[in-house]
């Protein structure tokens, strides 16, 4: 499935490169667009990983309509695009994003938390019961 109005951002630093190709592989395996995905090395000069992001979004934001944004130490054995952007397209949410596993196939994160009086988000990894648990966040 091709995702043409999707921009993939990968930030790295001191990033093994071997690693960063098999992530690349499998993007394109799953039908996108060698063109689509844009990656930020950080290593010779670290503008933190939101910098990255940013710099990248204001490149872009003129050309595509969503932005994944994908650490590059991920794998993942099926399309998961797809069903994100759906959830977003539909209305079901403005950020979407995938359940994540460990190592062992124990979620690992199943939603974000936002802290509004510190401007910041993170990872809630406990069950939280007031929430309807979907396969995307």
């Amino acid at each position: 499935m091709k995702h043409t109005d999707v921009a993939i951002i990968i930030v790295t630093y001191r990033f093994p490169r071997t690693k960063l190709s098999q992530l690349l592989s499998s993007l394109l395996r799953i039908g996108v667009k060698k063109g689509n995905i844009f990656i930020r090395d950080n290593t010779r000069d670290n503008i933190g990983y939101a910098g990255a992001i940013n710099e990248i979004v204001k490149k872009q934001i003129q050309k595509y309509t969503y932005f994944l944004i994908l650490n590059p130490d991920i794998s993942f054995t099926e399309n998961f695009i797809a069903p994100l952007l759906e959830t977003v397209r539909q209305g079901k949410a403005d950020i979407a994003g995938p359940v994540l596993y460990d190592e062992t196939g124990k979620v690992w994160a199943t939603t974000g938390i936002i802290d509004k009086k510190r401007f910041s988000a993170g990872l809630e990894t406990k069950k939280l019961h007031h929430l309807t648990y979907v396969d995307y966040v």
